[in-house]
């Protein structure tokens, strides 16, 4: 009789605690941008309110490890890294869904959200295919490290430099560039090594080192606070903050992780998978833009409420996105649909272009965002399919 394989070492490709950090990241991200679009700016500053906008400014952390991790679960389970040819297509949509964006204000083009998890998943995808994948994504974080917070320092003053230099260093600001290289490349290549550790390993240790790690970290972010080292993020980011988003991604990991394991039905209603985790960004922005006809700013229990209203609406249309994207198409429909949505994102960006910053571009960036979240998902449909056809025979 052979032994038992232990469930630990079972690796996982899709967990839910995965789609529950997107959730925490999502609530993070929707607090961030209604506290400084609703609140008073002493209100988005001070008080608990302040504490809640401050705490959403690690949004971006959470996703950005997200995206490592769930590169690093995939791989772990399939011993295969992810295919190059969808990896470049969902790369090439999330740089366009970010060029809207850009379109819509009147600006010719940059480097924002979407931009970077699409560089992101380029950049871990081609180091999956590596034989130590783990290692040399390790190894780059440590570069990373060294050139932001060592040499950055040295170089932030001195004459010259390009801003793709800068952008790589991440010590100077980089017109319309909101993430550079280093550090924030640094989450999702540590999530793609965590992934692969965490695929093949039981949850219950990953507890204890959370809160080792939640602990330790937020104990040196304080220290450097103390040595006036500030709490700073935008364009640049600071080393106290940096220290700090450990702890943060830490506690979140391990909100994520509870809530699977303690209540799954909780969880299961607070996962983002796949699109949604896309859908629910323009949306919110959509229902931000919305709340302009009210009186502001907001006192803070008129904005907890709108707050709780937004995130709970934005939920729902983006679960619903994701489950109609998901259906079972045949090959006609899904080829209608796949020209459709097409057809939307060209419209809807000629409708940008044409009148930039008014209320029109508005619609037409959140409309062509929404159809990129149908491309996206629809794109991932056939292999799937193939998948459960080989499954069945």
């Amino acid at each position: 009789m052979t032994n038992p394989v232990p469930a630990a070492a079972s690796p996982r490709a899709n967990v839910l605690e995965l789609d529950v950090l997107r959730g925490v990241a999502a609530i993070l991200m929707i607090v961030n941008h209604a506290g400084y679009r609703l609140l008073s700016a002493a209100d988005a500053a001070s008080g608990m309110t302040g504490l809640a906008v401050f705490l959403g400014s690690f949004a971006p952390v959470v996703f950005f490890f997200a995206t490592g991790f769930g590169i690093g679960l995939g791989v772990a389970a399939t011993n295969r890294a992810p295919a190059l040819g969808a990896t470049l297509w969902k790369a090439a949509l999330l740089i366009l869904a970010d060029q809207i964006g850009y379109w819509a204000s009147g600006d010719a083009g940059g480097l924002n959200f979407f931009s970077f998890i699409g560089i992101a998943m380029l950049v871990v995808g081609i180091l999956a295919r590596l034989q130590r994948s783990t290692a040399v994504s390790l190894a780059l974080v440590l570069v990373l490290l060294i050139g932001r917070y060592a040499l950055g320092p040295v170089l932030r003053d001195q004459p010259g430099g390009s801003a793709g230099f800068d952008w790589i260093i991440g010590a100077r600001n980089v017109p319309v560039v909101a993430y550079p290289l280093s550090p924030w490349m640094v989450y999702p290549l540590l999530g793609f090594a965590l992934g692969k550790l965490y695929a093949t390993s039981s949850p219950a240790h990953w507890l204890r080192t959370g809160t080792v790690v939640i602990v330790a970290a937020g104990a040196a972010a304080a220290a450097l606070v103390a040595m006036n080292s500030s709490l700073f993020r935008w364009g640049t980011v600071s080393a106290a903050f940096f220290v700090l988003s450990i702890a943060v991604l830490a506690a979140a990991g391990l909100v994520s992780m509870l809530l699977a394991m303690k209540a799954p039905r909780v969880a299961s209603a607070a996962a983002l998978r796949g699109v949604a985790s896309f859908a629910v960004i323009p949306l919110h922005y959509a229902l931000l833009d919305a709340c302009r006809v009210m009186e502001l700013p907001l006192a803070p229990v008129p904005f907890v409420l709108v707050f709780a209203s937004i995130a709970l609406v934005s939920w729902i249309g983006a679960t619903a996105i994701a489950a109609w994207v998901a259906q079972p198409w045949v090959t006609r429909r899904r080829s209608t649909a796949f020209a459709v949505l097409a057809g939307a994102v060209v419209v809807l960006v000629w409708v940008g272009l044409a009148a930039p910053r008014g209320v029109g571009a508005a619609i037409a960036l959140v409309l062509a965002q929404l159809a990129i979240a149908g491309l996206l998902g629809l794109r991932a449909r056939p292999q799937a399919q193939r998948i459960v056809k080989m499954t069945r025979v």
